[in-house]
Parts: structure tokens; C-alpha cells; sequence
């Protein structure tokens, strides 16, 4: 019987790490290559916490099994990345 512990650690835990992480080295890419604004987006709904710190915009919501991030560059070109 698979144990109620071990899936809610990778409901509740691993999973948000992950996707956070892997949204991460698109937006790092995105900054590496000198995109004028990288807006990094994670889960659908309700915004839980917003974050900004130069060209790289953080907003996580609330159903966060979903990622997508935006990438825009000097000649206002928006590129955008959506997990699913």
C-alpha cells in the first residue's frame, strides 16, 4: 500500500520545488542571453506571492501544477514557454 506520507511530500513539496526549479533555468537562460524582461509564472489562480528584481518578474499562484515563462527582448518580442 502506498504510504499517505510519501504523497503528500511529493504533492505538496517535491512537486512545487521541481517546477520551480525547472521554470528557473528558462528564466536564467532568458537572462543569459540578455532578454530586456524575463517574467517567470508559476500555477494558475489566485496570486499567492509576487516578486521583482530587475528585468526577472516572480508570480506564483496558488495551483501551482502548472509553469510558464515569458521572455522579452529589445525589439519587444514576447516568447512564451508554457509546461503543462
Amino acid at each position: 500500500m502506498v504510504d499517505i506520507y510519501l504523497i503528500t511530500f511529493l504533492l505538496f513539496v517535491a512537486a512545487p520545488i521541481s517546477i520551480f526549479l525547472h521554470e528557473l533555468g528558462h528564466a536564467l537562460a532568458g537572462v543569459i542571453f540578455k532578454a530586456e524582461l524575463v517574467y517567470l509564472t508559476i500555477g494558475r489562480g489566485k496570486r499567492v506571492i509576487e516578486y521583482s528584481s530587475g528585468k526577472l518578474h516572480f508570480i506564483i499562484h496558488a495551483g501551482y501544477f502548472m509553469g510558464d515563462m515569458q521572455i522579452v527582448n529589445e525589439s519587444h518580442l514576447l516568447i512564451v514557454l508554457k509546461d503543462s
